[in-house]
This record gives structure tokens, sequence and C-alpha cells, in this order.
């Protein structure tokens, strides 16, 4: 089992008011792997909180989850 924390930040790098939140924010970020027999799978995670920025936009609070699976054969082919 492998684990991973850190963090994640988020800057308002939006090309235009549409693309973008026009925050500034940040969270925690984690990762859990395991690997047996071929297969790889976990679970890829994280939470922003905007604390700056536009003033006249919403709030930021999301959270992201990536569940993720794969197989490697004995010939080195990948599914996933």
């Amino acid at each position: 089992m492998i684990l991973g924390f850190g963090p994640v930040l988020l800057w308002p790098s939006g090309t235009d008011d549409l693309l973008g939140s026009e925050k500034w924010g940040a969270g925690p970020t984690g990762l859990l792997l395991k690997q047996t027999g071929g297969w790889t799978y976990g679970l890829l995670f994280n939470h922003i909180w905007s604390y700056a920025g536009d003033g006249h936009r919403a709030y930021v609070s999301n959270t992201f989850l990536q569940p993720f699976i794969s197989y490697t054969t004995k010939t080195k082919t990948t599914f996933g």
C-alpha cells in the first residue's frame, strides 16, 4: 500500500471569466495506491477552499475524487 499526502493549489489562470473562478485557493490532497499481481488500483483525492480573489465571484469549496484501476500483462501491455 502506498500513501501520499500534500498540498493542492488553485490560482486564477482562466483566460476568460467563464473559464475560471477568479479565486486563489488551497487544500489537502492525497493518494491511496495498491499494486499486486499485475493490478494497480487506488484513489486520488483533494479538496480546495478559496481564500482570496474577486469578491464578486462565488466562494470555492470543491472536492475531487478520481478512482483508478489498471492491469499489466506478462508481456507488459497495460489496460486501464
